[in-house]
């Protein structure tokens, strides 16, 4: 019924159906040999029409995020061919908070009137408590507005440096080129090729960014796909 409800599903009916065609997918979670019918459902959800189970769903949710360091992946998807007539510059636009070790979306903000990607990013994280985890992005939400929401939040961030950040790039060059970098490298299968990645990292002497601590800085990583 939760995993019915994540997927969109709103009656006893949707949660009956939902368990019969997607059985094979939950039987790796409940072993069963028959879906419930829609009666076993409305049973079931009865003693929390109150909003108990809603109540319920929050807290276990929350236990989850809580008891679970480690990586949150921010990004944003655009709704392609989901515009209004004359919007197709502007599709609808969310950014997602993701658990690497879950595999939950732990929040999700979309921007307001006037606002844009950065905006949702900083609504994402101001959503959840961060403590003990680190929070990666690309490029875009590199900013000192981020960096300070997620340390209010009590995590840390590895955010990507670009072009877009000339002066804080010409920093980190000068820091890796002034210190011999720890260098690491890995070699995964991937949306169906071989990439091969390396990494080098060195301890930041200072802050790139006022009131931030010193930590490390690295380059976005050399990457060499293969079919």
């Amino acid at each position: 019924m939760v995993a019915a409800s994540l997927c969109g599903a709103t009656n006893a009916t949707e949660f009956s159906l939902f368990a019969q065609e997607r059985k094979q997918a939950l039987s790796r979670l409940i072993d069963y040999e028959e879906a419930p019918s829609h009666d076993t459902f409305l049973a079931a959800v009865a003693p929390a029409r109150s909003g108990g189970l809603r109540t319920r769903v929050r807290r276990l949710c929350c236990r989850l995020c809580r008891g679970t360091p480690g990586v949150v992946s921010l990004d944003g998807k655009a709704l392609r061919r989901a515009y209004e007539k004359g919007l197709a510059a502007s599709p609808p636009l969310t950014v997602s908070a993701f658990a690497s070790e879950t595999r939950l979306c732990l929040a999700a903000a979309s921007p307001g009137d006037g606002e844009n990607e950065v905006e949702a990013a900083i609504k994402v994280v101001e959503l959840i408590d961060l403590t003990g985890r680190l929070v990666t992005a690309d490029a875009l939400p590199c900013h000192t507005r981020m960096a300070q929401a997620i340390i209010q939040r009590g995590g840390d961030y590895l955010l990507a440096l670009k072009g877009n950040r000339r002066h804080w790039l010409a920093r980190a060059k000068q820091q890796l080129a002034q210190t011999a970098p720890a260098v690491t490298e890995r070699t995964e299968i991937s949306h169906g090729r071989s990439e091969w990645r390396q990494a080098e990292v060195v301890a930041a002497a200072e802050p790139v960014m006022p009131a931030h601590r010193p930590s490390s800085v690295s380059p976005a990583g050399a990457i060499r796909p293969s079919r």
